[in-house]
């Protein structure tokens, strides 16, 4: 039995694979994923072993205003799978950005079926990296340190952004030390909306933040 995974906003995409697959393949079982919302469900259930794929291909865009939004998606499961990820949008630069999340293959998406056929006939296995979004982890959790770090000096509202982003690279890390930190630094900021900015009790709270992220930077 061989098990693929499928991101691809367009079902005529996705019912061409399955046909593709079914006539090339004995035995595969395929689950797949129309929009953002689902294929997040699919992507956890990766990430917690519930779905256990062999390949796994990726159109770059699930949206409406074609832009890439599934890099993401494809570095979070490249932390826990090593096997083929395949990037099969239909613009090539798209299928790059992939690449650089984690993605192992690509091709256009007109011909998704034939790849996935070869690719699941080969033996691959690609060593999992440790990237968000382009950048190792460590890069990473150190570029958003110094953007939050820069957002609190002038209370702007990147803090929420960078916050989430930094959520996601320490859990990324499995660090416990630095998902307590960076939770807690996440009520705070949650809490400063609630302070009256310029205040002394506001000012201490950032300097609280401050501090925090300092310890998570070193």
């Amino acid at each position: 039995m061989k098990n693929v995974v499928i991101f691809e906003d367009n079902m005529g995409t996705i019912n061409k694979i399955i046909a593709e697959l079914a006539l090339a393949l004995d035995n595969v079982d395929i689950v797949y994923a129309v929009d953002l919302k689902a294929a997040n469900s699919i992507v956890e259930k990766v990430i917690l072993g519930e779905i256990k794929p062999d390949l796994i291909a990726c159109d770059a865009c699930l949206n409406l205003d074609s832009r890439v939004d599934t890099a993401t998606l494809v570095t979070k499961m490249r932390s826990v799978f090593t096997g083929a990820i395949l990037a099969i949008s239909s613009n090539d630069s798209f299928n790059d950005q992939l690449i650089k999340a984690g993605a192992s293959h690509k091709c256009h998406k007109d011909n998704a079926g034939t790849a996935i056929i070869n690719l699941l006939g080969e033996n691959i296995e690609v060593p999992t990296i440790l990237s968000y979004n382009g950048m190792t982890l460590d890069f990473a959790r150190r570029e958003y340190i110094l953007s939050l770090l820069h957002a609190c000096l002038v209370n702007s509202d990147q803090m929420e952004k960078d916050i989430n982003m930094l959520s996601e690279v320490v859990a990324m890390e499995r660090n416990e030390n630095a998902i307590k930190v960076v939770a807690d630094v996440k009520a705070k900021i949650s809490n400063l909306a609630k302070i009256e900015a310029g205040s002394e009790e506001h000012t201490t709270k950032l300097r609280q933040i401050r501090d925090d992220l300092i310890t998570l930077y070193n």
